[in-house]
C-alpha cells in the first residue's frame, strides 16, 4: 500500500469514527403530549458535520491514483452522506413540530384571552357619525309646511 493510499485509508476511518453523528438525532415522536414542546434535535450541527466529513472522503476518493481500497471508501463515504441525510430529515421534522406546538400554544393563549370570564379590556368608544343636526332654541327654523 502506498503513502497516499494509506493516508486515504487513515482520512476514511477517521471521517467514520468522527462521523455519522446524524444518525444520533431525534426527530419527533408520533405523539406527544399537547402542552408540551416536543422532545427532538433541533440543531442542524450535526448533518452539517456529516456533509462536510462525506465531502472531504469524497475529495480524497477523487485524489487517490493508486487506491487498492477505494472501495472501503466509497462505502464510507456513503455511510456518512446516508447519516447527513436522515439528520437533515430529522431536524427538518422537528422544526415542523415545534412550529406546530407554537401556533397551538398561540391559539390556546387567544382562545383564553377570548374566553368568558376572562379579563378583557372594553372596546374603544365607535364614533358614529350622525346626518341630523340639531337648531338651538330660538334660532331661524325653516317654516313648517
Amino acid at each position: 500500500m502506498t503513502r497516499h493510499a494509506h493516508k486515504l485509508l487513515s482520512i476514511t476511518v477517521a471521517a467514520a469514527l468522527a462521523s455519522a453523528c446524524s444518525f444520533s438525532t431525534r426527530g419527533p415522536a408520533a405523539y406527544w403530549p399537547e402542552d408540551a414542546p416536543p422532545a427532538c434535535t433541533d440543531s442542524y450541527s450535526y448533518p452539517i458535520v456529516d456533509t462536510l466529513m462525506a465531502l472531504t472522503t469524497m475529495s480524497s476518493l477523487a485524489t487517490c491514483d493508486d487506491c487498492n481500497d477505494a472501495g472501503t471508501g466509497v462505502l464510507m463515504t456513503a455511510a456518512i452522506a446516508v447519516a447527513a441525510v436522515h439528520g437533515f430529515r430529522n431536524v427538518s421534522r422537528c422544526h415542523d413540530a415545534i412550529h406546530a406546538y407554537e401556533a397551538r400554544m398561540a391559539a390556546r393563549s387567544r382562545g383564553a384571552a377570548a374566553a368568558p370570564g376572562a379579563a378583557q379590556s372594553s372596546p374603544a368608544p365607535r364614533v358614529v357619525p350622525t346626518t341630523e343636526t340639531s337648531t338651538p332654541a330660538g334660532a331661524d327654523a325653516p317654516p313648517a309646511d
